[in-house]
């Protein structure tokens, strides 16, 4: 068993008993067979495009949240970065981190941003629920209203988010209190 297997697996697995369905209803909803789901939940297969796609609309996420990251230890993470440093896409400093321009996307990174720190500063304040929080988190995608026009919903969970992407200054997330957390987590398990 592939260890990206199994992660993908987990999570079609979570995603699915989170939205109360059965194996067979997922299977059915998504038109993939029951034992193909099985074996994806397992860890046994590795989903191919469409097939994951299929899925995603079904448990009505975004296909990336079913995807794995690879950053179980601080070193991927650390290294991650270092990449969106090459990319011209972040940079450090003392304080913290700067999402710098990034053609027409510095206003999905900005707005990303600005709306993950709200919605963990509900969580962290109680206002909304471990679930609703994870459930955010499946769904967001920034991209659906790239026009500029009439807000559009994602193909695979129906969501809206409206904004503009024409925004071009940096994005310093050095003051955000979640980034800071993350970086000094980063710092400890270093030591």
């Amino acid at each position: 068993m592939n260890p990206e297997n199994s992660r993908i697996g987990e999570k079609i697995r979570t995603i699915r008993q989170a939205r109360g369905l059965t194996q067979k209803e997922l299977s059915k909803t998504a038109g993939i067979g029951e034992s193909a789901l099985r074996s994806y939940e397992l860890g046994n297969r590795l989903p191919k495009e469409r097939p994951l796609e299929k899925i995603a609309m079904a448990l009505r996420v975004r296909p990336e949240a079913l995807n794995p990251t690879d950053a179980s230890t601080a070193m991927d993470v650390i290294y991650s970065l270092f990449e969106f440093e090459d990319m011209g896409a972040i940079e450090p400093t003392e304080n913290g981190l700067v999402v710098k321009k990034f053609g027409k996307r510095a206003g999905v990174y900005r707005r990303t941003l600005k709306a993950w720190s709200e919605k963990k500063a509900a969580l962290d304040a109680g206002e909304i629920t471990a679930e609703e929080y994870a459930e955010w988190k499946r769904i967001y995608n920034p991209l659906v209203n790239m026009s500029g026009g009439k807000p559009s919903p994602d193909p695979y969970t129906g969501s809206i988010q409206e904004g503009n992407d024409n925004e071009n200054a940096p994005l310093s997330v050095s003051t955000s209190p979640f980034m800071a957390d993350f970086l000094e987590s980063i710092s400890r398990d270093m030591k």
